[in-house]
């Protein structure tokens, strides 16, 4: 049922690349029923090089959507930012694709999401405002 690392690719892409995780942040002015649609329409395609996000991402995805481990560097102004209000982890096409999987809806993984905010040389206590907002959201996570 789960992916082997040890197994030969055998020509597949998808033979063993986790559960495939990419994160999405909503663009500045994006209403979430809009994001959760691009993020739908992104998990479902199979060339994920058709999605375009050229709106300030340091990598993009051609770098950032390689392998288990995703990085990338958004630079912004603070209001757009501050409008940048939700973020999606979600699997694209993995190991799992050519697998029957009872219920895979019921299935969970244990990921990682790190976010760094750097305000340079801004005096700011971002934490604090960070931290109620993430407290306030939690209950309203919604999965996609």
């Amino acid at each position: 049922m789960s992916p082997n690392p040890s197994e030969p690719a055998r020509g597949s892409k998808y033979r063993y690349a986790s559960h495939n995780l990419r994160f999405k942040l909503n663009r500045a002015n994006e209403k979430a029923g809009a994001f959760i649609q691009r993020i739908s329409k992104i998990a479902e395609e199979t060339d994920e090089g058709s999605i375009d996000e050229p709106d300030g991402w340091m990598f993009g995805q051609n770098r950032r959507d390689v392998g288990s481990l995703q990085i990338d560097q958004l630079t912004c102004a603070a209001s757009d930012l501050a409008r940048r209000n939700l973020i999606a982890v979600h699997p694209v096409t993995g190991w799992w694709k050519a697998k029957s999987i009872p219920d895979p809806q019921n299935l969970t993984a244990r990921f990682a999401l790190v976010v760094e905010i750097d305000a340079a040389t801004v005096e700011a206590e971002l934490y604090a405002e960070v931290q109620a907002v993430i407290t306030a959201m939690a209950p309203a996570v919604i999965a996609v």
